[in-house]
């Protein structure tokens, strides 16, 4: 849940605009975005047409720019060697720019494209090579954010695949089915020991994994393979390609890895992961509720599922609780997002309030299942780096303006998008249910209260 609103957050605006179009007027909103005064910029732009310095001397000599007789030469003005000299320099500099800009863009893809290439086999990569590899980070990424969609529910068969493929692995490597052990890692011995144009890194009878090195190595992608060619002969009724048994197999490594590499670091680092990976959840859920709920209403659909998506999971307010992975009842604290607008934060508590207006079926009768969680506001900020390439005033203003050249050329914000406000009625109809009332926010209002 994101925090409770503020009266600094929602404000009622009174003002109606007059709509050139139609002559209508349009009906009080909730303002999350208080328009400023107009000013000559926001007026319509009108076209003139452009009156030449060469109109100008056709008036006072009428000879110039008249047909020429037949076979006489040409005579160019002064005026007009110089607009051809400046037209020239225009188009000179234009093209040296995009000159300039697709030769970049080609050394930042082969950059990239090199990375990968040793990136599949972290091994082959020298130590030295290694130490001095830029971070992807420092790589401009112009490709467009993919937006995301509500998760697609697996069907049961698929739960079935990912537990028989853990079961088959634990006995490729010689564990009984029910073990809880962290499996072992093939040594940097054998790896170097291997070439890969003489067959693949394992067979079914001495099967390794790789869990130091990079998840899609050359060797996780061999064994990934040699996995591929065992798994169909194990389960006869196997409906699926080999390509998906890759796949599903190189997923569940990711977790063995994890794993692996928590081992012998201490109770106090794998209940630190385990609250970050908690952490993680609630904002995908929180993701999920925001959309759904987004969709659910027609009257602000395709606004508020245009700002959820453009935010995405990192968008959302991140949450901390005094006794993470204890018993009995938590409190969580929403982290301050400093980059964030607050008129897109108005925006989220808006979904969060038309959320429980849902669990309430509209009628304070609390609907089965679990509840959100209730969170309050916290003055801590949270570390988490801005989402890139959204509209300007999806930004705050002030952050905004004190961010340098260079970051914001890393956030590559688009255009600010139109007016972001709050209908009046849904606001009105929200404001019903409160996010400080932690009753109400926990399914547990008495029917007919608010």
């Amino acid at each position: 849940m994101t925090p409770s609103p503020t009266p600094n957050q929602l404000v009622w605006s009174s003002n109606k605009e007059v709509a050139a179009a139609d002559g209508h007027r349009s009906t009080d909103i909730l303002s999350a975005d208080p328009s400023g005064p107009s000013n000559e910029s926001d007026m319509p732009l009108q076209y003139l047409p452009h009156k030449s310095n060469h109109e100008d001397e056709r008036r006072q000599n009428p000879g110039v720019g008249a047909q020429q007789p037949k076979g006489s030469a040409t005579k160019i003005t002064a005026s007009a060697q110089a607009d051809l000299q400046h037209l020239k320099d225009i188009l000179g500099s234009k093209i040296r720019e995009s000159l300039r800009q697709d030769i970049s863009q080609i050394v930042s893809f082969a950059v990239m494209q090199a990375m990968e290439k040793y990136s599949g086999n972290s091994t082959s990569l020298p130590r030295a090579a290694k130490a001095v590899a830029p971070r992807s980070g420092t790589i401009h990424n112009e490709t467009p954010r993919k937006l995301k969609d509500l998760p697609q529910h697996r069907p049961p068969e698929w739960n079935t695949f990912k537990r028989s493929i853990h079961e088959y692995t634990l006995e490729l490597v010689g564990l009984p089915t029910d073990a809880k052990s962290v499996l072992p890692s093939v040594t940097e011995a054998a790896i170097n020991a291997w070439d890969p144009n003489h067959g693949h890194c394992c067979t079914l009878a001495n099967f390794c994994i790789d869990l130091e090195g990079n998840l899609h190595s050359a060797w996780n992608k061999s064994a990934a393979k040699v996995f591929a060619t065992g798994y169909p002969k194990k389960y006869k009724n196997c409906q699926y390609p080999r390509e998906t048994i890759e796949k599903g197999w190189i997923r569940y490594v990711t977790g063995l890895k994890t794993k692996y590499r928590l081992q012998g670091k201490g109770t106090a680092r794998v209940q630190e992961h385990k609250a970050t990976h908690r952490r993680k959840q609630r904002k995908a859920e929180l993701y999920t509720h925001h959309l759904e709920c987004a969709m659910q209403y027609q009257s602000i659909s395709d606004r508020a599922v245009d700002i959820v998506q453009q935010l995405g999971v990192d968008g959302m307010s991140s949450d901390e609780s005094e006794h993470e992975g204890h018993g009995g009842e938590a409190t969580y604290y929403a982290l301050h997002k400093d980059w964030r607008s607050h008129h897109i934060t108005a925006w989220l508590q808006l979904l969060d309030l038309l959320h429980l207006r849902l669990r309430y079926r509209r009628e304070w009768q609390a609907t089965a299942g679990a509840w959100p969680h209730f969170r309050t506001t916290s003055l801590k900020v949270s570390n988490h780096p801005p989402v890139p390439q959204l509209p300007t005033n999806f930004y705050c203003a002030n952050w905004y303006a004190a961010q340098n050249d260079f970051s914001r050329e890393r956030l590559q914000a688009h255009p600010a998008t139109p007016s972001l406000e709050i209908p009046r009625q849904v606001a009105m109809e929200a404001q019903k249910y409160d996010l400080a009332n932690q009753k109400i926010v926990q399914g547990k209002a008495a029917p007919f209260t608010s």
